[in-house]
C-alpha cells in the first residue's frame, strides 16, 4: 500500500514538473559559488570522503 502511495506521489510530481513553462524574455545562466565555511561556521573537513576545507592552493 505504501508503495502505491509513493508511486502515485512521484508520478504526480513528475507530471507537474513537466508542465512548468518559464516566460523569461532574457534567460540567464548563473554560476553560484560559495565556500562551505562561509555559509556555516560549524563545517569541518571530512577527508574520508574527499571533503577538505583546505586544498593544495591554500583555500
Amino acid at each position: 500500500m505504501k508503495f502505491l502511495v509513493l508511486l502515485i506521489a512521484l508520478t504526480t510530481a513528475s507530471t507537474a514538473l513537466g508542465q512548468l513553462k518559464f516566460d523569461d524574455p532574457s534567460p540567464q545562466h548563473y554560476k553560484l559559488k560559495a565556500r562551505a565555511s562561509d555559509i556555516d561556521r560549524r563545517v569541518r573537513s571530512h577527508p574520508e570522503i574527499g571533503f577538505d576545507l583546505e586544498s593544495d592552493d591554500g583555500k
